[in-house]
């Protein structure tokens, strides 16, 4: 057996390899989930994800995330009635108050859904409205994942790295480092006490 640690991109091109080393069925791979967040009520788990499309076949491999072939509709009109209504294109994080509100799972991590700052397809958001139904129900993401995994005839073992709720967020000294900014900024972070 052999388990991987997946985080971002490079993952499905570390998996594609490991077939001809190791045994898919007795392969693990523990998906980071600090960088996931709720959009527009929706949990996105764009760790998982990447293997989840990668395994199943459908990964754009040309960005290497979301769904190959994918369309946007969804997408380009909730930016354009944001842009209609005078909203900024930037992502809208939702207020202390808010954030501790709703999912458990999605604490700290949640974003309005006006002018959406993340690009997601309409195939990838189908996903996305399953899992967090499912999480809704009272699944925990493990078993939602492995719902998912089946689904999409995945064929290693794939796994959350925690069914809790965890995010990754940096403070600096001038304020807290949204994760998902769009455009970089310069500033000194805090040391760690």
């Amino acid at each position: 057996m052999v388990t991987f640690l997946a985080g971002g991109t490079g993952t499905p091109k570390l998996l594609q390899g490991a077939p001809a080393v190791f045994d898919p069925a007795a392969t693990t791979v523990i998906a980071n989930t600090g960088d996931d967040v709720e959009l527009a009520g929706h949990l996105v788990c764009p760790d998982v994800d990447t293997v989840l499309f990668s395994e199943g076949g459908i990964l754009n491999t040309d960005r290497w995330w979301g769904i190959e072939d994918d369309t946007t509709e969804t997408h380009t009109e909730i930016a354009e009635l944001a842009d209609r209504a005078g909203f900024a294109d930037e992502p809208r994080y939702l207020s202390a108050d808010e954030q501790t509100t709703g999912r458990e799972i999605s604490r700290w991590r949640r974003f309005s859904g006006v002018a959406e700052f993340m690009e997601i397809g309409d195939r990838d958001r189908a996903v996305h409205l399953l899992r967090t139904s499912l999480l809704d129900e009272g699944k925990r993401l493990t078993e939602v994942i492995k719902i998912l995994a089946d689904a999409f005839e995945v064929d290693i073992n794939l796994i959350p790295m925690s069914d809790d709720p965890v995010a990754t967020l940096i403070h600096t000294e001038a304020d807290e480092l949204k994760r998902y900014k769009n455009k970089p900024r310069r500033t000194k972070v805090k040391p760690l006490r």
